[in-house]
């Protein structure tokens, strides 16, 4: 499962981003989904190096919002594993959904698309500077 989401995230960034090319490949991302067995789908879905490849890959379908939830969910996983540079695009891709926040005007309990999207932003910067103070390079 892991090889073919990696495969598949690279036909996206590989491919085309008109919105026939993405249609596509969400349909080929859901049906990869729907080939695994129901009675073993919750374990697959619970395991870090599935959810962090599907994270990268809703990534590349610019479904942003969607790949920062499933990119937490690889971190609160029992192994709770997800590489640095996972890591680091899983920040990109906050900010990145705080712009389309921002783009598509969407408000949420009230606050406005902008002071949401300044609070994503701020986040996903917080978190990039905790990656940098890991190493000294």
């Amino acid at each position: 499962m892991v090889l073919e989401l990696s495969n598949l995230k690279s036909r996206i960034k590989t491919g085309g981003s008109e919105a026939a090319d993405l249609s596509r490949h969400r349909t080929e991302l859901t049906d990869q989904l729907a080939r695994i067995p129901a009675k073993l789908k919750d374990d697959w879905l619970q395991r870090a190096d599935v959810t962090e490849a599907l994270g990268l890959v809703y990534g590349e379908l610019g479904d942003f919002k969607q790949a920062v939830q499933v990119l937490d969910q690889a971190l609160c996983s029992e192994s709770q594993a997800i590489s640095l540079k996972t890591a680091g695009q899983r920040a990109n891709f906050r900010v990145r959904a705080a712009v389309q926040l921002v783009e598509n005007g969407n408000e949420q309990g009230g606050e406005s698309s902008y002071m949401q999207a300044e609070h994503l932003i701020a986040k996903g910067i917080g978190e990039l500077e905790h990656l940098c103070s890991l190493s000294d390079t």
